[in-house]
């Protein structure tokens, strides 16, 4: 089965806040944001003293958690920086050539906009 990831503290957070992505560590404990101004993950299951004493893991990935997989579906509205958007039967890009206006179709491309907001698609591994 195919993971999905950030490797990047700072897009994590901003993904869990702005989208509502849950996370896991690479073995599948739930994560989350220490607060959406610090750049800390923490184990909502574990106390407070489990971090003084040092019994914590060093996170270097942040993988999706099964839950929060369909948000990086395509939906209506979705665009990206190369001029396609999702339409809802596929992506399409509106083109002139010599004049002429042509509309291109595509089935997939990355989404990194919705909603106005910046929207960062996961590495897989």
């Amino acid at each position: 089965m195919t993971k999905y990831y950030y490797d990047d503290p700072l897009i994590a957070a901003y993904m869990c806040r702005e989208f509502e992505i849950r996370f896991t560590d690479r073995h599948g404990g739930e994560i989350q944001p220490d607060g959406y101004t610090t750049l800390e993950f923490v184990y909502p299951d574990r106390k407070p003293e489990d971090y003084l004493t040092g019994n914590h893991y060093m996170l270097d990935d942040f993988y999706i958690h099964p839950d929060s997989l369909d948000i990086f579906k395509p939906k209506v509205g979705d665009r990206n920086c190369d001029g396609w958007e999702f339409s809802g039967d596929g992506w399409r890009k509106v083109i002139r050539i010599n004049g002429v206006i042509h509309v291109a179709h595509s089935q997939k491309q990355p989404i990194e906009k919705r909603n106005g907001k910046q929207f960062f698609t996961p590495k897989e591994g």
